[in-house]
Order: structure tokens, then sequence, then C-alpha cells
């Protein structure tokens, strides 16, 4: 009977302390268990070995007539070069400015190392450079790739030449599963995702996969748990098993004094 209380009130305070530290955690706690991402980085964290270089984009977006006739932007995206595009641009049409002489609209996207100063920001992603041109006059949809190594992003960022870094209001995407960050931008610039520095944890360990470390945790505490009871659950089993049949040695008895008479 104690030790059912013990593995009763052990499963109590692991559920107690789940979201209690969740709520403590930086960036990246609820985004589960993603499965790994092999992300290409300008400029490699210690923790990550060089690899292939990231893609850029580039698109020659085409002119079209709405339904009055008049020329606008074509609607479409376009995707860094990469077996699974880390930054990509999806825009509606007319989102943006008519070239002049009916040129086509040209968009880039670049992975950069010569960027802002982002001083209080952990940069997740690469810093990537957005241009187009003609301006942005409407609101385009923004989603980056991050890697599952580093803690997840909280926010992505933008700035401007010379300028200092904002955060936009973001949103995990499903494009991927859950390894990628999603906002609705309504210019160019320099992006990137990432969260604030103050909000990295005391110790300063790295969480595996975004943030994964404290879930793992308490799942291997749930799972010692179970095993612990397990030994518990058999030798109750086995009580129970001799307390439903008592009349087998009764049995056993009575058919030696048959054999005696």
């Amino acid at each position: 009977m104690r030790r059912t209380r013990l593995v009763f009130l052990v499963l109590v305070l692991v559920a107690a302390a789940y979201p209690v530290i969740a709520f403590q955690t930086p960036p990246g706690f609820f985004e589960g268990f993603c499965p790994p991402v092999d992300y290409k980085f300008l400029k490699p964290p210690p923790q990550v070995k060089a690899g292939t270089p990231p893609g850029a984009a580039h698109g020659d977006i085409k002119i079209i007539h709405d339904t009055t006739g008049r020329p606008i932007v074509s609607p479409g995206f376009v995707a860094t070069a990469d077996d699974n595009p880390q930054a990509q641009l999806s825009f509606i049409p007319d989102a943006f400015q008519l070239p002049a002489g009916g040129a086509d609209e040209i968009i880039d996207i670049k992975p950069v190392a010569d960027y802002p100063a982002a001083p209080g920001i952990s940069v997740v992603t690469n810093v990537y450079l957005v241009t187009s041109s003609t301006p942005m006059t409407k609101t385009s949809n923004l989603r980056l790739l991050y890697s599952t190594v580093l803690p997840a992003p909280s926010n992505i960022y933008v700035a401007q030449q010379g300028g200092s870094w904002r955060a936009l209001p973001s949103s995990a995407s499903t494009s991927t599963g859950c390894s990628d960050i999603s906002t609705q931008v309504n210019s160019t610039g320099y992006f990137m995702a990432g969260y604030p520095t103050s909000s990295t944890s005391s110790n300063g360990g790295t969480r595996v996969g975004g943030g994964q470390l404290l879930p793992i945790v308490v799942a291997l505490a749930i799972l010692i748990v179970v095993l612990a009871g397990v030994p518990l659950a058999v030798v109750r089993r086995r009580q129970a098993a001799a307390e439903e049949d008592p009349a087998e040695p009764r049995r056993g008895k009575r058919r030696r004094n048959r054999r005696r008479t």
C-alpha cells in the first residue's frame, strides 16, 4: 500500500511540475518532438559541422491583367534553392508596384554575412536579404526554416540597411512539420528568426531539438515510475490469484483423506 501511494505521489508531482517548468522555458518548448532538419548555415554555430552552403532565390514575376484589364504583378512565390527551402516569400496579385515599361518584377532572396548588428537577440537562422525591383504594396507571407539543433525561434525579425531589428508577429507553420516559422511582411529588407537573449536558460545548457530536453526528461521520469510499479503489479497479481482459488489446497487434502479410508 505504501509503495502504491509513493508511485501515485511521484506521478502527481511530475504532472504538476511539467506545466510550471514549461512556462519558464525559453522559446521552443512547445514545439514538441521535431524530426531532424538538415539546415544549411552560412555561418555554422560551434556545434554544427560546416556543410553545403545555403541556397539563394531569384524570381522573374510576370505581369498579368486583372478582370478590368489593368496590368498587375502576378501572384506567386520565390523560394531558396535548397532541398527544403529555407526562405520563401509568397504573395497575392498586385502585391508589388507595377514595374515601368511592362518589365518583369524581379525578386531576390540571398543569405548574407554582412547585416545590421542584433544586440540582445539570439539569431537562430541565416540572415536573408530580400529585395524587389519595385516596392511592396500589399502584405506578403514570409516563411523561414530553422535548425532543430538550436532552440526554436520565437519571432521573425526585420531590419533595414543601417537600422535596428524589429520583431514581427510570428507563428509556427506546418509546411515542414514543426521546424519553420512564418510572418506577414509589408516591405523587403533583412530577415532572420531568433529570440531575445534574455529568455535563454540561466545555466546556458543547450536544448535538444528546438527545446525538447525537458519533455524528454519528463518522459523518462514517467517511464521510470511505470517500470518501478511493475514488480508491485506482479506481486499483487499473484496474491489475487491465490485469494481467488483458496479451495485448491483443500481438494488436495480431501484426496489424501480418501486414500487413507
